[in-house]
């Protein structure tokens, strides 16, 4: 909780000082449950490729096109609908399909069909991705995908080759995965990628050799033995901004 709200504080502040010194390049509009909104409690954010906004609320899955809301929530009556109302992350899958999460796992949203697979592990079954522990899904700037899982590792998805490549921890080889419980993964700006695990330790992995070239251990040292859902993000200035899902 304490480290909650310090990045809390982070946040505000830099919104604060951006604000007073460039108020004038800046508006702002209130969207709520007034304007279509589903629910005011917002749990995430997404930007799709084709500029929807989608909103993951506690009560529904929300798109909305600049102008009004689609709102998808879960039908006992339709086993295409969304699993859950209680939307906790939207992510990017192949295909261009939103990779929709809640606490008891993941639905994929087919955008042509608006149907919801419950069954992802029959997709990750095909591109040899077992069913496991997926804790998120990352396009990179070349159109691969990464898949990070709490159990197994990181995979990373080849779409023009059809081809999965698994990286996990090898205790013989101190350039692999400090350990196989990944819990996020976020694309550098300097190129390559940061790796987070449930222990908070970071590793950087370069995107040539695809092997660990950095590690820091300073967030497992200020919280030993504790396990988290750590979440990582790198800004433009390579800065990484990371925090516990809830």
């Amino acid at each position: 909780m304490i480290r909650k709200k310090g990045l809390f504080l982070i946040l505000l502040m830099v919104s604060v000082m951006c604000l007073s010194a460039q108020n004038s390049l800046f508006q702002f509009s209130r969207i709520d449950i007034a304007n279509g909104l589903s629910n005011n409690g917002v749990n995430c954010i997404f930007k799709d490729s084709k500029g929807f906004l989608w909103f993951g609320t506690m009560s529904g899955l929300n798109r909305f096109d600049g102008y009004t809301f689609k709102i998808f929530r879960n039908d006992i009556n339709d086993s295409s609908s969304i699993s859950d109302n209680s939307v906790l992350k939207i992510l990017e899958g192949p295909d261009n399909k939103l990779w929709v999460y809640f606490r008891v796992g993941f639905n994929i949203y087919d955008p042509v069909t608006e149907k919801f697979d419950h069954r992802p592990q029959d997709f990750l079954k095909s591109i040899n991705i077992p069913d496991s522990s997926i804790a998120s899904v990352k396009k990179d700037s070349n159109g691969n995908f990464w898949f990070s899982d709490t159990k197994t590792g990181l995979y990373k998805y080849i779409p023009s080759l059809n081809q999965t490549i698994h990286f996990s921890h090898n205790q013989k080889d101190e350039k692999t995965l400090h350990s196989d419980n990944v819990t996020a993964i976020t694309e550098s700006a300097s190129g390559g990628w940061w790796v987070i695990y449930s222990d908070g330790v970071i590793d950087k992995m370069d995107e040539r050799s695809n092997k660990i070239v950095y590690r820091n251990t300073s967030i497992e040292k200020l919280y030993p033995n504790e396990i988290s859902e750590y979440q990582v993000f790198a800004d433009a200035q390579n800065g990484l901004w990371i925090y516990i899902a809830s």
